[in-house]
């Protein structure tokens, strides 16, 4: 047997075909396709799950090195994997190790072998070097405008760019590709941005209560909001000294709120059983876990935010340090003082 995944979702299998002499046909249809990074797979010898390496002759031909990827943009029309056969040896490939596959396929396979290498949508947020390369990466997007592998390049560097920028980006698009599902995100990613200098929006959550708070962020003198969830070691390492700030400030206009981006409420809820955390819990759905990412810049957690009455940031810090407690001591001392 031999499965269609999407790249990244194992998991969660489109398609099956049984091999028969060595071939196999997979017919993926789907009401609004749109192209996107697939992998097909199948089971070794030994039960494990393994997927087709593609090779990538681009590449290969820049530089004369072996350059395979699980992964493959799928397109419209027929794709066909064929298998490559070990050329120094002249052997076949053991099926216990990943099997590489040629492949002809569409154009937007074309674009990823010739860019999926090269960070193509990435740009530094300073620097001289990144007008450079957002203006190329506009000249690439006006070329290939149809391209929804470029689409999910720019979604997928989305912080790195301001507001204006991912605009004009999306601009260059086709209308096919503006009207996408990966464009529709992008969109309400950009239509939840702030613009410079603009103060957070009044944020009204979910509390492990199950009621609704408003102006989490605009509650106290100094708000400090706390982004973390249950699966984050670094976050579960930041809780005492959380407990610690907690304890010290909060009878002097400062408000504390953890924020969890759990998926599974189970989880968070066990979380919040261990940790015994003293102040306001609130939890994202997923809607509010896409706006929240986009109106505070960020990916990973934990993340702290420090905001006033007026939801303008006092100061942000990213990732855990022991050393992080000193510095939260030293904003909320700052501003209450105010």
């Amino acid at each position: 047997m031999v499965y269609l995944a999407e790249a990244g979702k194992w998991e969660d299998l489109l398609d099956s075909a049984v091999c028969k002499d060595g071939k196999f046909t997979l017919n993926y249809k789907q009401i609004g396709f749109e192209p996107f990074k697939a992998i097909v797979m199948y089971l070794d010898s030994n039960g494990r799950k393994q997927s087709f390496f593609v090779l990538n002759q681009i590449q290969i031909d820049e530089d004369g090195q072996n350059h395979a990827n699980d992964a493959f943009m799928l397109d419209y029309g027929l794709t066909r994997l064929e298998y490559q056969e070990d050329k120094k040896s002249g052997a076949g490939q053991s099926l216990n190790s990943p099997i590489q596959v040629k492949i002809d396929a569409g154009r937007e396979e074309a674009l990823f072998q010739k860019y999926e290498y090269k960070n193509l949508g990435y740009i530094p947020k300073t620097g001289g070097a990144r007008q450079k390369r957002f203006e190329a990466l506009k000249d690439v997007i006006d070329d290939h405008s149809f391209s929804y592998y470029l689409l999910g390049n720019v979604f997928k560097s989305k912080l790195q760019y301001s507001k204006a920028e991912l605009v004009a980006l999306l601009d260059y698009f086709d209308e096919d590709v503006q009207q996408s599902k990966l464009a529709g995100r992008l969109k309400d990613h950009i239509a939840s941005m702030l613009d410079v200098g603009e103060s957070s929006r009044p944020l009204a959550l979910e509390s492990s209560l199950g009621i609704i708070k408003h102006n989490i962020n605009r509650f106290a003198d100094v708000n400090m909001l706390v982004f973390w969830a249950s699966w984050c070691g670094p976050c579960r390492l930041e809780i005492p000294q959380l407990k610690q700030i907690h304890q010290t400030f909060k009878d002097k206009g400062f408000y504390m709120a953890s924020i969890s981006l759990d998926d599974n409420r189970s989880n968070w809820n066990t979380a919040l059983s261990q940790e015994q955390m003293s102040w306001d819990q609130y939890i994202l759905n997923q809607k509010e876990k896409d706006a929240i990412k986009a109106e505070y810049a960020f990916e990973s957690i934990p993340l702290v935010v420090f905001t006033n009455k007026e939801g303008k940031s006092l100061g942000r810090f990213s990732g855990y340090s022991p050393a992080h407690i000193e510095e939260y001591i030293k904003v909320i001392e700052a501003n209450l003082n105010k």
